[in-house]
């Protein structure tokens, strides 16, 4: 509504810290928007709605439920960590009812969301210290966000609305050797 969108392009090997990085420097605005070249929007506003969140005092970054290309399946509603490491909430589960209490419904706060679609104040961004460059590909979204959260800023995942997130179609999937091991150590 009335906002600038400037495009940006480096030439450069996929890093994913370092170009978000190099967007939010080159950014104005007082919030920041990532969004996945594979990410489809499927509502008019939501944009609006992720902005009034981003835009509270205590809010830290804002993303919103994502289901797998042409489906109800739940791809992110929010991240946790367990033992094992950051996982993706409710992850291919058929969103056709309320999971605990509602989990899949309404607004939460939640430990981390996805970089795919996170909108986050500048300032907030800045004082967290933006994605960790030592992260090139995968985690560097759920890193932000514990850093928001330590910082005391309540990260939130929309599950009231929602967008198809076509996973990795720009990049490719982490299946080759050299991918995986990168992965792994990241």
């Amino acid at each position: 509504s009335g906002g600038r969108i400037t495009y940006q392009y480096h030439p450069l090997p996929f890093h994913f810290s370092v170009m978000c990085h190099l967007g939010a420097m080159q950014a104005s605005g007082r919030l920041l928007l990532f969004l996945n070249d594979d990410v489809e929007l499927c509502r008019e506003g939501c944009m609006e709605e992720m902005a009034a969140l981003a835009d509270r005092p205590w809010t830290g970054a804002v993303g919103m439920k994502l289901y797998y290309p042409q489906s109800n399946r739940i791809q992110h509603r929010g991240i946790t960590n367990l033992p094992m490491g950051p996982v993706h909430k409710l992850q291919f589960l058929e969103d056709e009812r309320c999971y605990y209490y509602g989990a899949n419904r309404g607004r939460h706060n939640v430990l981390a969301v996805t970089a795919a679609c996170l909108m986050v104040a500048r300032e907030k961004y800045m004082e967290a210290g933006g994605f960790a460059e030592a992260l090139p590909v995968a985690f560097n979204d759920v890193d932000l966000c514990f850093r928001l959260y330590e910082l005391g800023y309540a990260n939130v995942c929309l599950n009231d609305m929602f967008a198809y997130h076509h996973e990795s179609l720009s990049r490719g999937n982490d299946e080759t050797p050299e991918k995986l091991k990168r992965l792994i150590g990241e």
